[in-house]
């Protein structure tokens, strides 16, 4: 009657088909609902969930008191089909009590009996519970799930089974509402204190030599004004200041130029560090003449303590997404490999010449594997979402001959689409050899994904057509034509979004994750091309990509050669690579071409600014000669683009894309590659420097 144990029976579970698809239907709850909500209103549709699928009377998410630890808080209770108020209550002397900080529990019945103290259970009119307990990141208890009824509860694995499976998700979100709260908590003690502290003043004359501190400076760093009195900025020196940013204060200094918000950091004579942030402006007399500079500084220790938390706090929320991704692959392992089994050994019952299958068999087993085969695509497509959230997708790239791929993918699709009499025209493969320089595997993926959507969202005795055509001698652009269901305007702008499918049919919508066209997409842009598509409702629509021949020399594939081995640089250069290659896919003139130019150096900027300051941080020796390359480039893109912009010259602009791209390839294989001997052991403060910049 009472079962306290996690760990699974010896023997192997084996559910039901009802019971598997309620499994199914959870990790589709986890991977595409759960994730579009957060805070309360995920809560509410945990526990509107649970109770519905598992037919209890009451489901509740239960949060620990951060000041007892023996009493809770629901986050959302499902009683009787509707949302209650929520409520608090002591562990003591009740199932819960069981459950948190420890491991599933499971009381089928009798439930009252167990715990005749608990007058909740008698008060909700409880027979049956099933809990099971939240955890943070780093093993510490949050709270529980736990479902209970009237009636007893049966299905012992499918219930722990459910619980388990949406238990890693709802932990994430516990732990990300904390941490929101503690920030905001340390955001609203920051305002409090910058609404009470006062600024000092400062002045320096003519030859700008600091001629005068207000009391407050003394009071705030410690620090005597008679110690500084008669000195310039270059003199006293600014401890704790980037050394970039301490040269560009004293050129500011020298040129008479305003300047804000430049920040150092003093210690106190007690050993406290003082942050401190100074600004200042030029002063002129009457007659326009310089007289020296006049300031106010402030104390902003602690506004870097909430830079600290909102660091770590950003951290927590990483960690908490890549627990997500773990998270997801991990389960599409554990379902990707029995599932292959079934399909296997339903295969080998199909074909098995010795045991010939009856008529309705055959048609059973046809079924397990038409269902079977529906479920391990969803399961892989859950896993290449978590493998490209993880930045784990690695390409192989080689010379690929276009005609055999297209030629084996609408080979394997003409099953699908013969299922209901849509015919698929290839008139591509027959044609002369167009040699690609990709991933064979990922274009494969590809086009069959591609060809599944044009058969899925067809109408009976439809048409597929594909075609291929070479465009600027530089690029294969494959097409694939349907005649189904088309997309409607107030869709098309959502159509590669993760988790949209389209609902303009309810059957079709209740196939696929809608994370297809989003993986397409980011495959083909890695691997150097575009996608595009045109659709007209209840017309039908034309998916189209475009990949880099083997002869195109301005496409820049991003693989794990280019790789520095500083994640916040690596992932700059990827950046970098695609909007190169997407400036080698649009047309001179066009304001999508001018945009992709500006995104370009502006990204550059961005780039090298968080790049030096990470070499400021590890104290990389050849940071000057870095520096340099990087104005000298600015200072040359500028110049090519204004020249193009301005005159519309496509000569101009191909000039502009080849030197980048050259100059990027070399600089990342030449240059930046050294950046990283230097990190190790310093990623906390490389990261703190990566927060200021934004």
């Amino acid at each position: 009657m009472e079962h306290r144990h996690s760990s699974p029976s010896p023997r192997q579970t084996l559910f039901t088909d009802s019971e598997r698809t309620t499994l199914t239907d959870t990790l589709r709850f986890v991977a595409e609902r759960a994730w579009r909500v957060s805070g309360t209103g995920f809560f509410i549709e945990l526990v509107s969930y649970l109770g519905e699928t598992l037919d209890v009377a009451f489901a509740f998410c239960d949060m620990i008191d951060p000041k007892d630890d023996m009493t809770v808080q629901t986050l959302a209770l499902y009683a009787h089909g509707e949302i209650s108020e929520n409520i608090s209550y002591s562990l003591k002397d009740t199932p819960c009590e069981n459950v948190v900080g420890s491991e599933f529990c499971w009381y089928g019945e009798d439930v009252q009996r167990l715990f005749p103290n608990d007058e909740l259970l008698v008060e909700m009119n409880a027979e049956s519970y099933a809990g099971i307990p939240l955890w943070t990141a780093h093993g510490t208890p949050l709270g529980l799930i736990a479902v209970m009824d009237d009636k007893p509860l049966k299905s012992r694995e499918l219930v722990q089974t459910v619980l388990q499976i949406v238990a890693v998700r709802a932990g994430a979100e516990l732990e990300r509402l904390q941490d929101v709260t503690r920030l905001q908590s340390s955001q609203q003690r920051f305002l409090d204190f910058a609404t009470v502290s006062s600024d000092w003043f400062w002045e320096t004359d003519a030859d700008l030599r600091f001629s005068y501190f207000s009391d407050r400076f003394e009071d705030v760093t410690g620090v005597p004004p008679s110690q500084l009195l008669g000195k310039t900025r270059e003199e006293v020196g600014a401890p704790g200041a980037s050394i970039g940013a301490f040269e560009q204060l004293l050129e500011d200094l020298r040129e008479h130029r305003s300047f804000r918000d430049f920040q150092h950091h003093r210690i106190k004579p007690n050993g406290e560090k003082a942050y401190l942030s100074i600004s200042g402006q030029p002063a002129v007399d009457e007659n326009g003449v310089f007289i020296g500079f006049r300031g106010v500084g402030r104390e902003i220790s602690d506004q870097k303590l909430v830079e600290r938390e909102l660091i770590e706090s950003r951290d927590a929320a990483r960690r908490a997404n890549e627990a997500k991704s773990e998270f997801l692959a991990s389960m599409s392992h554990e379902l990707r490999t029995p599932l292959n089994a079934v399909l296997g050994f339903a295969q080998m019952m199909l074909h098995d010449p010795k045991q010939a299958l009856s008529k309705p068999q055959i048609e059973h087993v046809e079924c397990i594997l038409t269902g079977g085969g529906h479920l391990l695509d969803l399961v892989n497509d859950i896993l290449d979402l978590a493998r490209i959230e993880a930045d784990q997708i690695a390409l192989s790239v080689e010379d690929v001959t276009a005609n055999d791929v297209v030629r084996t993918c609408v080979s394997q699709s003409r099953a699908l689409g013969k299922q209901r009499a849509i015919k698929i025209t290839d008139r591509f493969s027959a044609e002369m050899p167009v040699i690609l320089r990709t991933d064979r595997v990922r274009l494969k993926q590809i086009l069959l994904n591609l060809l599944s959507n044009a058969i899925k969202f067809n109408r009976d005795e439809g048409t597929v057509t594909l075609e291929g055509k070479i465009i600027d001698q530089r690029f294969l652009r494959i097409t694939v034509t349907d005649t189904g269901i088309g997309i409607n305007d107030d869709e098309k702008h959502n159509v590669f979004q993760m988790f949209h499918r389209l609902d303009a049919d309810a059957m079709l919508a209740r196939e696929g994750t809608g994370i297809g066209l989003t993986v397409t997409k980011f495959l083909i842009e890695r691997m150097g091309g575009s996608i595009d598509f045109q659709s007209r409702e209840g017309v039908g629509s034309t998916f189209s990509i475009d990949l880099p021949l083997s002869t195109n020399r301005e496409i820049l594939i991003w693989t794990n050669d280019l790789r520095v081995g500083v994640d916040a640089i690596d992932k700059d250069h990827q950046v970098i690579v695609t909007l190169l290659n997407r400036m080698a896919h649009e047309d001179v003139g066009t304001k999508v071409a001018n945009k992709s130019v500006e995104e370009m150096i502006s990204y550059t900027h961005y780039h090298f600014l968080r790049e030096e300051a990470i070499m400021e941080i590890i104290d990389y020796p050849e940071l000057e000669p870095h520096r340099k390359r990087h104005r000298d480039l600015v200072s040359q893109i500028q110049g090519m683009s204004d020249s193009w912009t301005t005159e519309n010259d496509e000569p101009a602009r191909i000039e502009l894309r080849r030197f980048l791209r050259d100059w990027w390839t070399h600089h990342n294989l030449n240059v930046d590659m050294e950046i990283a001997r230097f990190t190790s052991g310093k990623e906390q403060k490389i990261s703190e420097a990566l927060s200021r910049i934004g």
